[in-house]
């Protein structure tokens, strides 16, 4: 049986993290053009024309935390490797996040660019949080069966 609250906060994980694909991370602007900065591609707007750059740094590692939390619901039966899958999860989005920040700063230092941050920008911080939710209950669950174990 899949355990109902760890499918739930993987779930979740995942959710938010197809939502920050489609939606843009940060706006940057001066006065003759606006940055729309995505995680697949950075949108450039002037006056005159718009386009589009795409770029492949940030998609692999969203699709790979993506795959791991979608294997980690269907590791029920392995509760160990289940948190070890989630341990990855959990520090391949720190590294999401502090690059994500990191690529802002700089490419808006680099063009002497005003920045404003969206929201989208919070959601791998929010998927870091439900990962972390479902590695502390799939841990109690093993302190639970373990207890149990003892009493045998």
């Amino acid at each position: 049986m899949i355990q109902p609250i760890q499918t739930l906060y993987f779930a979740l994980s995942i959710v938010a993290l197809i939502v920050m694909m489609f939606f843009p991370v940060a706006l940057f602007a001066d006065a003759q053009r606006e940055v729309w900065f995505y995680l697949h591609h950075i949108v450039v707007k002037t006056a005159q024309q718009t386009t589009s750059v795409t770029i492949y740094v940030l998609m692999p590692v969203i699709v790979v935390v993506m795959l791991i939390a979608l294997v980690s619901i269907f590791l029920f039966k392995h509760r160990k490797l289940q948190l070890r899958m989630a341990i990855y999860n959990v520090i391949m989005l720190v590294f999401l996040n502090i690059f994500c920040l990191y690529n802002i700063i700089m490419l808006a230092e680099k063009n002497h660019l005003d920045y404003r941050i969206k929201i989208s920008a919070l959601l791998p911080l929010i998927s870091l949080i439900f990962t972390f939710l479902a590695w502390w209950n799939i841990r109690k669950d093993e302190k639970l069966v373990q207890s149990i174990d003892r009493l045998r």
